[in-house]
């Protein structure tokens, strides 16, 4: 079994000028398919999505349980990671032993190097540098192209590039290149940038919208749970807790005016049994009861 898995962040303005909260968004699969017999394209297996507003510890620590409960990580396989620069990225190690490789995503790897050199005669050839893996052209390059720059600025830019791609260096390399066991149906990971943009991108940065923390922590969570199919069930979950606290609070309501009820008479005309949270949650109403004034 091949295994595979990507991880993306978007930063969200909070609805006051202030963009620094980051939803953290993670897709892990096992392989890639035909969308039918004899097709051209592809499309991933067994998708799983996982994000959320937590911070990066919280995040992969999660991630890590629910990968171990959903895939087979005892099978023979190959576990990457790809992702962009972000330092959280990177303190998946920690909490997914298993991975074989933390590779660069190409897009960002790309998208840095327009952005350092623009359309300059030095971009195919730092990228022809860089595809093949040579550490010294790449430097000789890039030095190069700071010197032809006019403004600081420019010359920044290029600075920015260099250490980008040192900084990163060991994870350039695409997996399938690495001396690692792959498939014969093994692809390129380019499902990064879709996903950010079609899961959440789309829906909450490119309408001209923009949230408070709190409001993109709820919507996040709802686009996360109808990715993960499990809207339905979480709402109907809601509901019958609302209903549950509703008749909690009638009781309370009803002995709050009694003659400070024991716990043995609460419990009795307590209709629902008392188990677990609900046990705990119903002594605490008793105890409030007791020391009610009547």
């Amino acid at each position: 079994m091949y295994r595979s898995r990507w991880s993306g962040g978007k930063f969200q303005n909070d609805g006051e000028g202030r963009s620094h909260l980051e939803i953290k968004l993670g897709v892990a699969y096992t392989g890639w398919e035909t969308r039918y017999l004899n097709s051209p394209e592809y499309r991933v297996k067994n998708k799983k999505v996982f994000g959320g507003c937590a911070e990066s510890d919280q995040f992969w620590q999660e991630m890590g349980i629910n990968i171990w409960q959903h895939y087979d990580l005892g099978s023979k396989g190959v576990t990457v990671l790809n992702g962009d620069g972000a330092g959280w990225i990177d303190k998946a190690r920690i909490y997914l032993p298993f991975l074989n490789y933390r590779m660069l995503d190409g897009y960002h790897l790309q998208r840095n190097l327009l952005r350092g050199l623009r359309r300059s005669e030095f971009l195919p050839r730092v990228r022809k540098a860089v595809t093949e893996h040579d550490k010294e052209k790449t430097i000789e390059l890039l030095n190069e192209a700071k010197g032809y720059r006019r403004t600081q600025k420019d010359k920044k830019k290029v600075e920015d590039l260099k250490n980008y791609i040192l900084d990163h260096w060991d994870n350039i390399l695409d997996y399938r290149e690495k001396d690692i066991p792959t498939p014969e149906e093994a692809r390129g990971m380019g499902i990064i940038e879709s996903n950010v943009d079609y899961i959440l991108a789309d829906r909450l940065k490119k309408q001209g919208i923009s949230w408070s923390e709190k409001g993109v922590e709820n919507i996040s969570r709802v686009i996360i749970a109808h990715e993960r199919d499990e809207l339905e069930r979480l709402l109907l979950k809601e509901e019958e807790s609302e209903t549950e606290e509703v008749s909690r609070k009638k009781v309370f309501r009803r002995f709050k005016s009694n003659q400070k009820p024991s716990e043995d008479q609460f419990f009795k005309k307590t209709s629902e049994p008392a188990e677990g949270a609900s046990y705990r949650f119903l002594k605490d109403i008793c105890r409030n009861v007791s020391k009610s004034p009547v």
